[in-house]
């Protein structure tokens, strides 16, 4: 599902996908990046993950939610758990289970 983006961010995205499944996260992390700087939200939402969990970049939750937030806005479910979840920590984010709530019930309505 890859959403707003050009082709260009369509072959980023599918070679540093590669990249990530065969776990070299480096070389994911920049194709992704670079993906993700020409509005490809799944890419958006991989490299926030990515920088929550420290795999091929340091581990950065705040670089985390600025990543996330734009691909949640576009309806990427697994980008509104994340931030659901960095809202309800304050991890990254400010604590805020209003925001919280919002995110995660935005992603439970899509099962």
């Amino acid at each position: 599902m890859l959403t707003g983006c050009s082709d260009s961010a369509s072959e980023l995205h599918a070679e540093g996908m590669k990249a990530y499944v065969s776990g070299n996260y480096e070389k994911a992390a920049d194709l992704l990046r670079q993906s993700a700087d020409l509005g490809d939200h799944d890419s958006q939402a991989i490299l926030g993950s990515m920088y929550i969990l420290g795999q091929g970049v340091p581990q950065d939750r705040e670089q985390a939610a600025r990543l996330l937030l734009p691909a949640a806005e576009s309806g990427h479910k697994y980008a509104e758990v994340y931030m659901g979840v960095l809202y309800f920590t304050g991890d990254g984010t400010p604590t805020d289970i209003e925001q919280a709530r919002y995110w995660l019930e935005k992603a439970a309505a899509k099962g």
